[in-house]
């Protein structure tokens, strides 16, 4: 079976989080919304400072990972719903 592989860039600290796994690009989204409305994280406290990015494929059946050109799906501000300190 084939999951799609997403990760959090953070625009400040210029890296990408660890990689997750979820079903659809559906499913991304919502997890990645539900950590930019939780008050109590970093992605909420700053929403324009991270953005969730597609990168590939992860295959469960023949451990294949498929690397695909890095897209951004959606920053954080998109769902937060806190203003960014001045």
């Amino acid at each position: 079976m084939n999951q799609m592989i997403f990760a959090v860039y953070d625009l400040k600290a210029r890296f990408y989080g660890t990689p997750f796994f979820s079903q659809n690009v559906n499913t991304a989204l919502r997890s990645f919304a539900e950590v930019a409305m939780d008050s109590t994280t970093s992605i909420s406290k700053f929403p324009t400072d991270y953005s969730l990015w597609y990168l590939g494929y992860y295959n469960s059946e023949t451990g294949h990972i498929t690397s695909e050109k890095p897209e951004e799906l959606a920053l954080a501000s998109r769902f937060n719903k806190l203003q960014e300190p001045q």
